[in-house]
């Protein structure tokens, strides 16, 4: 009939799946807040609330990405592999070019445009903002990509990329954030996107020859 119970053995690979999912948005979770641990520790609240604003805005910028990796792993998950050397990385520059672009243009009028919209206890955010710049040009065009290996049973990939990011964060944390404070902190996680985003293209170029 059209529904049945799960058998042990695919009962195995969805635990198998889930289980790996699951440690994978753990590990995206720390790498996205344990800056926040350390800011909190060393700096003062207002940097910290500054800063906290600044990871929003960033995170904003992960919202189109997310959007289009939903539609990426429908299609790997059915086996459409036609093209798809093609289309990721087309996705991936499109992506960045716009936020290029978005970048180019928060970087010139941020320095009054923080203050203005969120208001004047936020002047600390631009400086901070700037450091982070490289990092969601970096991480903002590799969602369509994770999500092409989340759908092709391929997750291990997406983790070992995150665990290399995450340590290069948690270390650049723990040196640099005591002594420079929040711009230290958006510049390491940049750098620990970056890594991200190198791993994560060099195990696509495995698979697919690309540009």
């Amino acid at each position: 009939g059209f529904f049945h119970l799960i058998t042990i053995a695919e009962f195995r690979i969805l635990f198998r799946y889930c289980a790996l999912t699951f440690t994978g948005n753990v590990i995206f979770f720390l790498l996205y807040r344990v800056d926040y641990f350390f800011v909190e520790k060393y700096c003062t609240a207002d940097q910290l609330g500054n800063y906290i604003q600044v990871s929003k805005l960033v995170h904003l910028f992960f919202i189109l990405p997310t959007i289009l990796a939903s539609a990426v792993f429908t299609m790997s998950a059915g086996e459409q592999r036609y093209g798809i050397n093609k289309l990721l990385p087309l996705l991936s520059r499109s992506i960045f070019l716009l936020y290029a672009f978005t970048c180019l243009v928060l970087g010139l009028v941020g320095q009054w445009l923080f203050p203005f919209v969120f208001g004047a206890s936020f002047t600390g955010m631009y400086h901070p903002f700037l450091m982070l710049i490289p990092g969601i040009l970096a991480l903002s065009g590799m969602f369509t990509i994770t999500a092409y290996f989340a759908g092709k049973n391929k997750v291990k990939i997406n983790i070992i990329a995150a665990v290399y990011a995450f340590g290069v964060i948690l270390a650049g944390d723990i040196i640099f954030i005591p002594k420079y404070g929040i711009v230290a902190a958006a510049w390491v996680s940049s750098i620990g996107y970056i890594v991200y985003q190198i791993y994560i293209i060099r195990a696509f170029k495995k698979e697919y020859e690309c540009s």
